[in-house]
């Protein structure tokens, strides 16, 4: 799409709202936005193009969540915000389970924990979890809030807990999926080349890298 004008871009869009109206699948316009990856010609092409379905403008933003994943026109997803998101919403399910499970066996409310909390934290997590110390902390507090709950875990530390459980902590779960992703690429397993992922994934982490310094 490097070489699609803003008059092209447009007339794709015309055209799938007038598909999805003659087969009677509405699109909710007031629900679509505008995201430029990059950020310099977003400024330019804001203030330049604008688009629209029907009779609805769509607003520039700099953020979008799609599909549960939070990201910015940087290609970002250890932004604060994601972060909060996912632990608020982790936190909460928690605290549920704390609540509707009573037990001092400490590895039956583990198991609720695998079952109702962990997916949340691991969602999607080869998409947004890099490099940040700081996201890899923040992400752990639901699974710390709980385990402190345990009968005689509270005052044992998070390595302690984990071994006493004989569970995997959460960044070592997470560096496991990447490599699983990377091995699905490599070896075709997934509908990616990997020299152009490869090859693109390097550039944009130097990039990135020079535009956070």
């Amino acid at each position: 799409m490097n070489n699609a004008t803003p008059e092209c871009l447009q007339a794709c869009l015309t055209m799938i709202a007038e598909w999805s109206g003659l087969w009677q699948l509405k699109l909710s316009a007031f629900r679509c936005f505008v995201l430029h990856i990059n950020p310099v010609q977003s400024q330019r092409c804001s203030l330049n193009n604008s688009y629209h379905i029907g009779d609805v403008a769509l607003p520039p933003v700099n953020t979008v969540n799609d599909l549960g994943v939070t990201y910015n026109n940087h290609l970002s997803f250890t932004q604060r915000r994601s972060i909060d998101n996912i632990v608020c919403k982790a936190s909460l399910r928690a605290k549920l389970v704390l609540n509707c499970f009573q037990s001092r066996e400490p590895h039956l409310l583990n198991r609720a924990f695998f079952a109702f909390v962990r997916p949340i934290l691991e969602y999607y997590s080869v998409t947004w979890t890099h490099d940040t110390n700081i996201a890899s902390i923040r992400l752990k507090l639901p699974n710390s809030v709980l385990q402190k709950k345990l009968h005689g875990f509270y005052k044992l530390s998070y390595e302690n807990r984990l071994s006493r459980l004989g569970i995997e902590s959460l960044l070592h779960r997470r560096v496991k999926t990447d490599l699983v992703m990377c091995y699905k690429i490599l070896h075709n397993h997934v509908n990616i080349d990997c020299v152009i992922f490869f090859s693109a994934l390097r550039t944009f982490l130097y990039q990135r890298k020079c535009y956070e310094t």
